[in-house]
């Protein structure tokens, strides 16, 4: 499949009943195996067209059509996005901290994607769980981290405790705590709020403690204290830093990121809002981690705390 050039295709079917991998297969040369496995990597995309509408735009919005024996109705406009690098990706596996049924929380290790693309989800958290989390059933992303940020994220299990979650990270009734590795020494009135708006919306970061820095190792006494970062990778790098912890109110993109990079200490390892002479960020991934995750049971209202 790799040494195939990338196909995008369009069809809108003509007539009732038409096979997706069969009509696929007129319209480029992979085959019939290949179509089905770029299917099952949710590389292929179905418009149903809504027969209750007489208007032009008259279809519904493009989901993901897997199954290799579904049928298509006529007016149904059928999408491939067939990329062979991509689809040759392979996906991390994330740690299972609680199955709770309609819910379950995870450690999504960095480098993991949470949502996926329309040239595939089959490395991403979600679909991970889908496929391999017993019994199987579906899954709903609530939050997404970053792709290179590790840590805690909850899926929901079905739409009613979906949408539950989701009103919740709206409402900021859960607790989001962070912590993260900031070039410099960071030397700041604590707590230290930073309040800037993002993309002109409402954005909150707290800074709450100074874990640890290059100059200087505070032992919290906890369990998690030594489990990330690895202090011993930060020191070989030889250059200034701050182990900081935070918590977030908001939830707006590369929050924590932004608002760090605005403040001067930008997170080791972010080559889009850090430093570009940065030998540590050179070095290093992106230092950022979800340790913390609380929020009310959808069905008895009870406090959920988690913690790496």
């Amino acid at each position: 499949m790799a040494d195939k050039n990338p196909i995008e295709l369009l069809i809108e079917t003509t007539v009732d009943g038409q096979s997706p991998v069969q009509l696929l297969a007129k319209h480029c040369d992979l085959s019939l195996a290949e179509i089905k496995a770029t299917m099952s990597k949710g590389a292929v995309w179905v418009k149903r067209r809504d027969s209750r509408v007489s208007a032009a735009s008259n279809h519904h919005r493009a989901v993901r059509l897997r199954r290799a024996g579904s049928s298509l109705n006529c007016g149904d406009i059928l999408l491939m996005n067939y990329n062979p690098e991509v689809l040759a990706l392979e996906s991390l596996t994330p740690s299972l901290i609680e199955d709770c049924g309609h819910f379950s929380v995870w450690n999504k290790p960095a480098g993991m994607l949470c949502q996926g693309s329309r040239w595939s989800d089959h490395t991403t958290l979600y679909r991970w769980v889908e496929i391999h989390l017993s019994p199987q059933r579906p899954s709903f992303l609530i939050h997404r981290l970053d792709r290179m940020t590790s840590g805690l994220t909850v899926l929901a299990h079905n739409k009613k405790v979906a949408a539950h979650l989701a009103a919740q990270f709206e409402s900021r009734q859960t607790r989001k705590h962070y912590r993260v590795v900031v070039e410099g020494h960071c030397q700041l009135p604590l707590p230290y709020t930073i309040d800037a708006p993002l993309d002109g919306k409402p954005s909150v970061t707290t800074i709450q403690s100074v874990l640890s820095s290059s100059e200087e190792n505070i032992d919290l006494n906890e369990p998690s204290s030594n489990r990330w970062p690895n202090e011993a990778i930060l020191k070989q790098c030889s250059c200034p830093y701050t182990v900081l912890e935070l918590a977030i109110e908001t939830g707006r993109k590369h929050q924590i990121r932004r608002h760090l990079s605005a403040l001067g200490f930008p997170v080791v390892g972010d080559r889009l809002y850090g430093h570009a002479s940065s030998k540590m960020s050179a070095a290093l991934d992106l230092q950022l981690h979800a340790h913390q995750l609380s929020f009310l049971d959808p069905d008895t209202d009870a406090r959920r705390d988690y913690g790496l």
